[in-house]
């Protein structure tokens, strides 16, 4: 799919965006949800700001890191990103407030499958150029503060404050 229209610009407002290497963590206090993007999917997201093409885009990323980057692997990291409202939506600016659910821009999704741009990549392409976003779940404020000291039975490692559940199944 080409698409001669810039992509819509990546939001800023209720985003806490920390680098990490290559990747890059979100959370997005608007939807209560982290995000971790590999170093494709961070870099299409760093470059989306409304003025630039999934071509141009893509030009940009291969460029820098010198992959088989295509546009379609641009759409596919936009199609992630608008899945988890990180696209303003057309009508917003950016004092107004963050894209909502029934607003996303669903005009720039690609109908192409992850699967598609596989095959049309080859396997070994597309395991280094396909962008991934994934959630992580991140704990309330209650179950963070929450753990199991040393002694006390566990069933699972993240219920103790060391996260070591022994196989006496007690708290390191």
């Amino acid at each position: 799919m080409t698409l001669r229209l810039p992509v819509p610009p990546a939001r800023t407002r209720e985003l806490i965006i920390q680098h990490f290497d290559d990747e890059m963590l979100i959370y997005d206090r608007q939807h209560l949800t982290a995000l971790c993007l590999n170093p494709i999917a961070a870099l299409v997201f760093q470059h989306i700001d409304g003025t630039r093409t999934a071509a141009n885009i893509a030009d940009q990323v291969r460029d820098e890191t010198n992959t088989p980057l295509t546009e379609d692997v641009v759409m596919l990291a936009v199609n992630e990103f608008n899945r988890f409202h990180l696209l303003q939506a057309i009508d917003d600016k950016p004092s107004r407030q963050p894209a909502t659910k029934a607003r996303r821009t669903t005009e720039f999704t690609s109908t192409l499958t992850r699967r598609q741009v596989v095959a049309r990549l080859g396997i070994g392409a597309a395991a280094v150029t396909l962008p991934v976003v994934a959630s992580i779940i991140a704990p309330t404020a209650a179950q963070a503060a929450t753990c199991r000291t040393s002694g006390i039975a566990c069933s699972a490692s993240a219920q103790c404050c060391s996260g070591l559940c022994t196989m006496m199944g007690t708290c390191a």
